[in-house]
C-alpha cells in the first residue's frame, strides 16, 4: 500500500535535507562597498538568482568549500567529517538550513527575496527583451549625454530667468489644480522609469520586466525588476537608481526654462511635479529610490522587512543598531509626513471647508483619521505577510 502523498514528500524533504544538494552553479565573488575600503564577500547562484553575505574572505572561502561537497551524494555527517579531517568545525545542518532558506539549495522552492514583489500584488507587467548592441550604445549616449545638457538648459533657464522681468508665481493649490498635478505627476512616470532603464543598458544590465504593483494592495507602485542585479557592484546598482532621479531633473530644468522664455503656468506646474517626483524619490520613508539607496550607503539589506520581523514577532531579541535608527526614522518622518502635508496642502483645505461650507476643524479631524487608518491598516497587511514568511 503507498504511502499517502503528504507523508511521500516529507519524506522527499528529510532526504533532501540528509544529502543536501548546492545549485550547480555556485560561485564565490566580492563587491566594493560604497564609500569605504573594504569588500563584501557573497555566495550565490545565477540561475537561482540569489546571493548570501558573508563577513570576511576566511569565511567566504570555508563556506564555499563546504558548499562544494553538497553534491547530494554525501550525507550531512559525511561532510562533518571531511570538513573536520580539513581543520574546519561546524554545524553543517546549520548551514544547510541557513542555505536553503537562502534559496540556493538545488532543492530549494523558489520564492521572492524582493520587498517589492514580497509586499506587493503585482497587478501588470510588462515583459523586455534583452537590449541588442545599437540600443546599449544609443543609452549609452543618451547617459553621457546628461551632464552637459542638464548644464546647458541650467545656464540657458538662469540666464533667460534674469534677462526678463521677475514673475509672480500663484502658490494656492486649487483642488482643480491638484487633480491636474496628480495627472501630470503619473503622466511622467513612465520617463522616471525610462532613466532607469537607459541607465541599466548603459552599464549592460538586462531588465526582466517593467511593473505596476500594489503595496499592502493598497498604495500603487512602479518598478523595475532587473535580471541578477544581486551580483553587480553596488556602484551600478547606485548608478540605476539615479537614472531615474537624473530624469525628472532633466524635464524639470527644460519645463523651467520654457516657463521663463513663456511665462505659461503649464510649464511651471510641469517643473513643479518633475521636481517633486526627484524629492518622492529621493524620501527614504516609502520604498522609492532613496530607500534603495540608503541600504546601499549603510551596507544593510532589507532594512524595512527586518524591522518589521522584530515588531512583530512574539519573541523580541535586542534589535540590530540598524533596525532600531530604522524605526526611529520611520516615526519621524512619519510625524514629519503628516505635518509637512498640513502646513503644504492647508490653503487648499480652506478652500474646500468655504465651498463647501464646513468646519475646518472637522475636515483636519477627518483627514487625521484617514492618515492613521492607513498606517495602521498597512502594518495590519504587513503584519499578515511577515507571519506567512
Amino acid at each position: 500500500m503507498p504511502f499517502p502523498t503528504y507523508m511521500s514528500m516529507q519524506c522527499k524533504d528529510t532526504m533532501q535535507k540528509l544529502y543536501p544538494h548546492i545549485a550547480d552553479d555556485i560561485q564565490l565573488f566580492s563587491v566594493n562597498v560604497l564609500f569605504r575600503s573594504e569588500k563584501q564577500y557573497l555566495i550565490g547562484s545565477r540561475v537561482k538568482d540569489r546571493v548570501i553575505g558573508i563577513k570576511n574572505k576566511y569565511t567566504a572561502d570555508k563556506l564555499l568549500y563546504l558548499c562544494t561537497l553538497m553534491d547530494g551524494t554525501k550525507t550531512i555527517k559525511d561532510i562533518e567529517n571531511i570538513a573536520f579531517n580539513k581543520g574546519i568545525t561546524c554545524n553543517v545542518a546549520a548551514i544547510v538550513e541557513k542555505l536553503d532558506s537562502a534559496g540556493l539549495l538545488a532543492t530549494s522552492p523558489y520564492t521572492e527575496n524582493n520587498e517589492v514583489t514580497i509586499t506587493s500584488k503585482t497587478i501588470f507587467s510588462l515583459q523586455l527583451k534583452p537590449p541588442n548592441q545599437a540600443v546599449k550604445s544609443i543609452s549609452r549616449f543618451i547617459v553621457k549625454l546628461f551632464v552637459p545638457a542638464l548644464i546647458i538648459l541650467l545656464l540657458c533657464t538662469i540666464f533667460t530667468f534674469l534677462k526678463k522681468s521677475a514673475y509672480t508665481y500663484n502658490t494656492v493649490l486649487s483642488p482643480q489644480l491638484l487633480i491636474v498635478m496628480h495627472i501630470m505627476f503619473y503622466f511622467f512616470l513612465p520617463f522616471h522609469e525610462m532613466g532607469h532603464i537607459f541607465a541599466a543598458w548603459s552599464l549592460n544590465v538586462s531588465i526582466e520586466a517593467v511593473k505596476i504593483s500594489l503595496r499592502w494592495n493598497i498604495f500603487p507602485l512602479f518598478y523595475i525588476k532587473y535580471t541578477h542585479i544581486n551580483f553587480e557592484q553596488p556602484s551600478t546598482k547606485a548608478k540605476i537608481l539615479i537614472g531615474g532621479i537624473c530624469a525628472n531633473m532633466l524635464l524639470a530644468t527644460f519645463f523651467f526654462l520654457l516657463f521663463s522664455l513663456t511665462g505659461s503656468m503649464f510649464f511651471y506646474i510641469a517643473a513643479y511635479v518633475n521636481i517633486s517626483a526627484v524629492l518622492i524619490s529621493l524620501y527614504p520613508h516609502t520604498i522609492s529610490d532613496g530607500y534603495y539607496l540608503l541600504l546601499l550607503l549603510t551596507n544593510k539589506p532589507n532594512i524595512r522587512l527586518n524591522a518589521l520581523k522584530w515588531i512583530f514577532s512574539d519573541k523580541k531579541a535586542k534589535p540590530s543598531t540598524s533596525i532600531l535608527l530604522f524605526i526611529i526614522l520611520y516615526i519621524t518622518l512619519t510625524c514629519t509626513g503628516f505635518l509637512t502635508t498640513f502646513l503644504y496642502f492647508r490653503t487648499t483645505i480652506q478652500m474646500i471647508c468655504i465651498y463647501c461650507s464646513l468646519n475646518t476643524v472637522y475636515v483636519l479631524l477627518i483627514f487625521f483619521v484617514i492618515y492613521c487608518f492607513v498606517i495602521f491598516w498597512s502594518l495590519k497587511k504587513a503584519k499578515k505577510i511577515i507571519q506567512r514568511r
